[in-house]
């Protein structure tokens, strides 16, 4: 069994940590089974107050995703999305990005959007949210199978193996 090093989950806090600015969308990598979502789980379960973090799985099944943005971000419900019902990641994305604007504002912070499993996002939403700094996006995915548009455009990787 493989543990990660406590310098490897503070390199990943920091990366997910809300900033006074947007970091674009740096790149968590590694083969199938490397533990990446652990380790960002660990990294969140670290951080005194996690407000301002989403973590998102795509492809997304249901408005429970919804619901953790709304408590991640402390807005109420959005009246264009009912959380019981599912919803595309395209409308979570655009929730996303309207929201995120709010909390910069209140918070003086740019919130965090994790992404898991990005190998399976088919558009540019994602990044046209970091794109326009109103939101930090950080990719997930299994080594091999990310964009290499996403690859050129990263400002920073963590891989594992």
């Amino acid at each position: 069994m493989h543990y990660p090093t406590q310098s490897l989950v503070e390199e990943i806090r920091q990366l997910i940590t809300p900033a006074e600015k947007s970091r674009l969308y740096p790149l968590i990598i590694g083969e199938h089974g490397t533990g990446k979502t652990s380790l960002i789980k660990l990294a969140v379960n670290g951080i005194d107050e996690p407000k301002g973090i989403v973590y998102v799985d795509i492809p997304i099944k249901c408005g429970l995703e919804v619901q953790a943005m709304q408590n991640a971000l402390g807005w109420s419900p959005d009246q264009l999305i009912d959380s019981r019902e599912p919803v595309s990641s395209e409308e979570v994305l655009q929730v996303l990005s309207r929201h995120a604007i709010k909390y910069k504002q209140e918070y003086g912070r740019v919130p965090v959007l994790i992404v898991d499993n990005a190998n399976r996002l088919a558009q540019r939403q994602p990044e046209l949210a970091a794109d326009n700094g109103t939101v930090t996006v950080v990719f997930v995915s299994s080594e091999g199978r990310i964009p290499r548009r996403m690859v050129r455009e990263s400002i920073m990787f963590i891989v594992l193996f």
